[in-house]
Order: C-alpha cells, then structure tokens, then sequence
C-alpha cells in the first residue's frame, strides 16, 4: 500500500531537517520547492499516479534530451495533450538562458489547464511556475487567481526566482515542503495523505 499514516497536524521537521507537509484545512495550496534535478517532476508523476479518485486539472514539464544533453522542454496537460515549448534550436525572441521559448504554444496547453473560469477540477496540479512559464503574463494572472481561490493547489517552484514565484510563496494560504532526495518518498506519502483526507 502505498500511503502510510503520519499524525503530524502542521509543517514539521524530519530527522534530516527538511521540511514535511501535513494539511488539514482546506483548501490547501502546497508548494513543492528544490533545485533543478532532485524530483519535482517525478514527484508530480507520483502523485497524480496514486491519486484517490479526485478530479484533477493541470500539466507537468519534461526535460527533453538527446545523447544525454537537454536540449528543451515539453509540456504536457493531464488529457496527455504534449508540445515542445522550449528549445535550444528555436528562433524566437524570448530566452531563458540557451533556450529559445515558445510563449504562444505553452499558453495553449498550460492556460486551458489551469484557468479556474474554464475547469471545474477541484485540484490543481501545476509542474511548475518557473521562469520559463512566467513569460506569459495571462498565466501569471492566471496563477494569482487560482491562488487567491477556494480550489486545492499543488505546484512545484524553483528554490530561487522574482517576481510571481516569490509572490507566491509568500501567499497567506500556502504551505512550502522543501524536496531532496533523501526525503522524496516521505514527502510523497505526506501529500498523498493530505489528499486521501481531504478526498
């Protein structure tokens, strides 16, 4: 069985000092945030893996490689609607460091998904708010809305970011559980737990 019981009412501190995510109010909006490679992705993968049979309405990013470089980034909605919206052979005129972004094509995909106006899914699932995704300013109004609403949120961060992203974080409503690898199945279980009870 994959969820395992923790009575841990709020943000606690493991063995290892990271911090656990355990939420009872509703809604929640829970915060997955670590640096480039320790999971967030493959997290979100879990989670909406074993989720207990809730509605749920969102997308995740991919890292897309070729002989083991990364060379962009896809994005995909939970109806496994997929684009390339980021690469480095791309010719557009916005750029996150050596990749060119395609704003247009992650806007049709993330803003559908994510919209509070157009999915009545209770759960938002959002992999992740990042400077790539910040480019577009209707997502980031989007992102506002959704977190200033009555809708449960999980959504993966970068460590470090401006604008929107430590906005955010510093929302009144949300919790932030900080990913490692040494505590990625626990944190897993805690999230996992937090939406067996609330659904």
């Amino acid at each position: 069985m994959f969820f395992y019981f923790f009575a841990i009412l709020n943000i606690a501190a493991n063995e290892t000092g990271s911090k656990i995510i355990c939420m009872n109010d509703k809604p929640f909006k829970i915060l997955i945030e670590g640096p480039p490679g320790c999971g967030k992705t493959t997290a979100i993968k879990e989670i909406t893996s074993e989720l207990p049979g809730c509605a749920f309405s969102g997308f995740y990013t991919n890292e897309m490689r070729e002989e083991g470089r990364r060379v962009g980034f896809t994005i995909t909605n939970f109806a496994d609607h997929s684009e390339v919206f980021a690469h480095q052979d791309f010719d557009t005129p916005t750029k996150v460091g050596r990749y060119s972004v395609d704003v247009q094509t992650f806007e049709k995909i993330a803003l559908p998904a994510i919209d509070i106006d157009h999915t009545t899914a209770p759960l938002l699932i959002i992999d992740e708010i990042g400077k790539m995704e910040c480019l577009s300013e209707p997502f980031q109004q989007l992102i506002l809305k959704a977190f200033d609403s009555q809708r449960d949120i999980i959504a993966t961060v970068p460590n470090k970011g401006t604008g929107l992203i430590q906005q955010i974080k510093k929302h009144p409503s949300v919790k932030i559980t900080r990913l490692s690898k040494s505590n990625f199945n626990e944190t897993i279980y805690q999230i996992l737990k937090t939406l067996q009870v609330a659904y």
